[in-house]
């Protein structure tokens, strides 16, 4: 076991052997009902009603799986399974097939929903056999909020080291079929428009969960999108895992406290542990009030802290045996004047140390509503304790201290469920517990871009760590930023199905970098500007993964916090392009703008040099374009970056080609592009003739039809001259919305353009 093990270090780890992972194959019209691959009695199975996205997920993550496809599976043998996925986007689900799911999960199977039908055999089965949801309401809906998914309880076991908001790039997979309504719910996340979409329970002797998104595979062909369902999975494949071992001498309120919170525990009820392999636990709960708890017992959990977990005590008893060992093996005490104690002062609790992470969240001074709460066991008297809060007669009574290698902390309040029926009393012990569970801990609040950069940098900002403070049992020393690799550079490991996760792996799962340190200085948040991997470009969202890990003078002794994403962006256009000139006849040329990140030049035509009303003439990643076709008299050039940026205009040029009046005459035949483009109604064709010509000017459509006669066989004079098309008229085939070509027809040259007519 590590030193110390957070509720970040825990790897999947499901038990059996590494067995190579199926998939199946084909398309939904290609692949026939019944099992694709299997029934080989992997750990898991994955049940699809339509070709989804979980099967690439569980053989990126290397998990071994069997594979049935069809809506009927109210026959299949369930039982061998430790996992049961089911994979939906329609499909006609009988009651027959959900009660047999439902029996599964019921008989201690973990069973997980990803997406749904809305055929109403389906609806009522599942409120019937499995959860509440609304029967009457059920739709396909795509989500109308963003983002499309919110994480409203970070703690939930579905929310680890998912992004606290995300909005799916590809918003088909944002579609839900399921809209519970089930109070038993504990949800991790909301759906834009408010309504549940993330969440598990308790079922029989197993647990279910379920994420409504629809799980098709042509909906997450975006990494980002599919790098969210990839995490869900993992989640939903940790759900039998129990991060904390509860024992209790009384019905308390530790358990229902643990549920709220979205964490998986294993209860022991019992006044005798003193053979419970606590070792496998992060963290460990005892929680008293009263009961025959013997030496061995303590000795027990005091050696699991000394060998580094997490113990928590809460309450107690006046057993002398009990308050002996705790005088031996835990902190000084006070065995002469033990005893069942109600608090005399005001208020029953007091903080005296608010930097202390078991004071995270709590009032100053509080006054329990229950009397019966404020019983105490313990009488401390252990100078060195590093003490949150009092008793109303000076008593420490929350406090911690290092054990060994791990840490120990304790409530001495009775934590006994009937004392907490007020919900002011409730808060106090559930901010309690929750502070014990998350001790040490650093929280990212936020990975955002860093405004007016070149990109490539978000600034992140994260809660330090609780014992980030001079009143600690450990010193933090540093805290580390830690970047996932670029997946399409090197692939994370595979945290599929191992028999032995071992000590010496590492949280998060995955393959991560070493990107920059931050001393510790006991403050209570902290910014740092990181590096990414990429900007955002064009609208396509490029994350970058972090997490911040908070370090001791110990290697072995560090707090990690759970990843999370963001995205950079380059928000600075390039420079404009300098010393715009026309060369020739007509070759626009310029000067190379500096900026490394230039992607390509944008060419602008207009027929006023304040250029309130232009168009784009051309792209090109040159210095030159020739623009003899350029519809206006006036051109400007800019620059664009890849990430969207564009510069401000150029120089404005004029090109001094307007017609004979000018004094300039082209030197060929030259057929500009029609302005406006689209049109509609009417548009206008500018071409030049360096000598008198006879001209033909007609406009067709896609299938080679003449739509338009307006040069018909005309001599016309060298220069520039004008035609005018109108959509419709007097006399005139109104022309419909759509593409069409305008033909020039000289002695010298035949030019071909395109147009379009918009209505």
């Amino acid at each position: 076991m590590k030193r110390i093990i957070s509720l970040g270090m825990l790897f999947l780890c499901l038990g059996g052997s590494a067995w190579a992972a199926t998939s199946s194959t084909g398309t939904d019209s290609e692949v026939q009902e019944g099992w694709l691959q299997g029934p080989g009695r992997a750990p898991v199975l994955l049940i699809e009603t339509i070709s989804s996205a979980l099967d690439e997920v569980l053989i990126d993550l290397g998990v071994a799986f069997d594979t049935y496809y069809g809506a009927d599976f109210s026959a299949l043998d369930l039982s061998t399974y430790e996992h049961v996925f089911l994979g939906m986007d329609g499909g006609i689900v009988e009651e027959p097939s959900v009660l047999n799911i439902a029996n599964y999960a019921a008989s201690g199977g973990a069973l997980h929903i990803y997406g749904g039908t809305q055929y109403i055999p389906w609806v009522e089965a599942l409120d019937a056999h499995l959860l509440g949801n609304d029967v009457t309401a059920y739709n396909w809906t795509i989500v109308s909020g963003l983002p499309h998914t919110q994480m409203i309880n970070p703690g939930h076991y579905l929310a680890r080291d998912l992004p606290a908001s995300f909005t799916f790039v590809d918003p088909a997979a944002s579609y839900y079929q399921l809209r519970p309504a089930d109070p038993n719910l504990h949800v991790a996340a909301v759906n834009g428009d408010g309504i549940d979409h993330l969440f598990a329970k308790n079922h029989g002797a197993g647990t279910l969960d379920a994420c409504t998104n629809s799980p098709t595979e042509g909906y997450y062909t975006d990494p980002g999108d599919l790098a969210w369902m990839r995490q869900v999975v993992i989640n939903m494949l940790r759900a039998q895992e129990a991060e904390v071992m509860v024992i209790q001498t009384t019905n308390s309120a530790v358990p229902a406290i643990l549920t709220e919170l979205g964490i998986r525990f294993e209860l022991y009820e019992a006044i005798d542990f003193s053979a419970v392999d606590l070792t496998p636990y992060a963290h460990v709960f005892v929680a008293m009030d009263g009961g025959s708890v013997s030496h061995a017992s303590v000795s027990n959990a005091a050696g699991y802290a000394f060998n580094g977990g997490h113990l928590h005590f809460l309450g107690g008893t006046a057993v002398l045996e009990y308050n002996q060992a705790v005088n031996d093996l835990l902190v000084q005490n006070d065995v002469s004047t033990y005893n069942w104690v109600q608090v005399a002062g005001s208020p029953h609790s007091m903080v005296i140390n608010g930097a202390h992470p078991l004071a995270k969240g709590l009032p100053y001074e509080y006054n329990f509503a229950s009397s019966a709460a404020t019983f105490y066991q313990l009488r401390v008297t252990e100078p060195f304790l590093a003490t949150a809060a009092v008793n109303g007669d000076g008593y420490p009574h929350l406090f911690s201290k290092p054990i060994g290698f791990g840490t120990f902390d304790h409530s001495i309040n009775s934590p006994n469920s009937n004392y907490y029926s007020d919900p002011g009393d409730w808060g106090w012990i559930s901010q309690v517990v929750r502070n014990m569970v998350g001790a040490g801990n650093p929280h990212i609040n936020s990975v955002i871009d860093v405004p007016n950069d070149q990109g490539r940098q978000v600034r992140i900002t994260w809660e330090g760590s609780y014992y980030d403070h001079w009143a600690t049992p450990f010193t933090i020393t540093n805290y580390v930023v830690w970047r996932r690799i670029d997946p399409e550079m090197e692939r994370p490991a595979p945290v599929g199905l191992v028999p032995d996760h071992g000590p010496e792996l590492r949280y998060p799962p995955g393959t991560w970098e070493y990107v920059l340190t931050v001393p510790a200085r006991g403050e209570p948040t902290y910014n740092v500007v990181a590096p990414t991997l990429c900007d955002a470009m064009n609208g396509d969202i490029c994350y970058s993964e972090f997490f911040v890990s908070a370090v001791t003078w110990d290697p072995l002794i560090y707090f990690d916090s759970a990843p999370a994403m963001g995205y950079s962006v380059d928000n600075l256009a390039p420079e404009a392009p300098l010393f715009l000139r026309i060369e020739g006849v007509a070759d626009l040329t310029w000067e190379p703008v500096p900026d490394e990140d230039l992607n390509y030049y944008s060419v602008y035509t207009a027929d006023s040099a304040d250029f309130t009303d232009y168009d784009l003439f051309a792209v090109t990643t040159d210095l030159a374009v020739d623009v003899t076709a350029a519809w206006g008299k006036y051109l400007a050039v800019t620059a664009q970056d890849f990430s969207g940026n564009e510069s401000p205009f150029s120089n404005v040029v004029d090109f001094g080609i307007s017609g004979v009046e000018d004094g300039v005459l082209p030197d060929r035949v030259v057929l500009a592009q029609n302005h406006p483009n689209p049109f509609n109604p009417r548009t206008e064709i500018r071409f030049a003739l360096p000598r008198s010509q006879v001209v033909t000017l007609r406009v067709f459509d896609v299938a080679g039809r003449v739509v338009r006669v307006l040069v018909d066989g005309q001599t016309l004079s060298a220069g520039w001259h004008t035609a005018v098309l109108q959509s419709g008229g007097a006399g005139q085939q109104p022309l419909e919305s759509g593409l069409y070509f305008y033909r020039l027809e000289t002695a010298d040259r035949v030019e071909t353009r395109k147009m379009t007519l918009l209505k």
